[in-house]
C-alpha cells in the first residue's frame, strides 16, 4: 500500500515538473517568435545570468516596456523590488535540455558561429538566443527573464520579457530593450 501511495504521488510531482517545464519552453519559445524568428530556433545551452542592465529598469519601483508599440507600466511594491533585485544577483547558470522548442537546435557559446554559418546559407538573418532562468512573482501570475539575441558571437541585443499570468494561460506582458553590443 505505501508503496502504490509513493508511486502515485512520484507520478504527480514528474507530471507537475514536466508541465512546468513545458509551460516554460513554450514562453521563451513566444518570445523568441515574438522577434521575428521564423525556422529553427538556434539556442545557446547554457543560461545566462542577469547582468547589470538588468537593474536599471529597476531602479524606482516602475517597470516600463512595450507591447507592440503600446507603452506599459508595471508599478511593484517594494518586496516585489527587493525580491527581483535578489533574484538577478543569483547565480543561475544551467545546461538546457536539447529539443527545448518543437523545431529547435541547441549549440554551444564556443560553437554558435559555426551553428549559424550552417544557417545562413539557406537563412541570411539567422540568430542565435540565449536566455536566463525565469523569475516568477506576484504569486506566480507575471514571469520575467532575460533574452539575448546573437546576431554574431560579438553582437546582438538584450531584452528583458514580462509574462502574465491571466485565466490560466500566458501572455507576452512586456518587452523592455535592454540595449545591443
Amino acid at each position: 500500500m505505501k508503496l502504490r501511495l509513493l508511486l502515485i504521488l512520484a507520478l504527480i510531482i514528474s507530471h507537475k515538473t514536466y508541465s512546468q517545464k513545458n509551460e516554460t519552453s513554450n514562453i521563451i519559445e513566444n518570445a523568441v517568435k515574438s522577434l521575428n524568428e521564423a525556422g529553427t530556433i538556434i539556442y545557446v545551452d547554457s543560461s545566462s545570468n542577469f547582468n547589470s542592465t538588468s537593474y536599471t529598469f529597476l531602479s524606482g519601483r516602475k517597470i516600463h516596456g512595450f507591447i507592440d508599440s503600446q507603452k506599459i507600466t508595471l508599478k511593484l511594491g517594494n518586496n516585489e523590488t527587493l525580491f527581483l533585485k535578489r533574484e538577478f544577483k543569483k547565480d543561475s547558470t544551467f545546461k538546457w535540455n536539447p529539443n527545448l522548442f518543437k523545431s529547435s537546435i541547441r549549440t554551444s557559446l564556443d560553437s554558435m558561429e559555426i551553428t549559424l554559418d550552417k544557417f545562413r546559407l539557406n537563412e541570411k538573418n539567422k540568430r542565435c538566443f540565449l536566455f536566463s532562468r525565469p523569475i516568477f512573482f506576484r504569486n506566480n501570475t507575471l514571469m520575467i527573464f532575460r533574452l539575448s539575441e546573437f546576431f554574431t558571437k560579438r553582437g546582438g541585443n538584450d531584452y528583458m520579457f514580462i509574462f502574465k499570468k491571466i485565466k490560466g494561460y500566458w501572455y507576452q506582458y512586456m518587452k523592455i530593450y535592454s540595449g545591443s553590443w
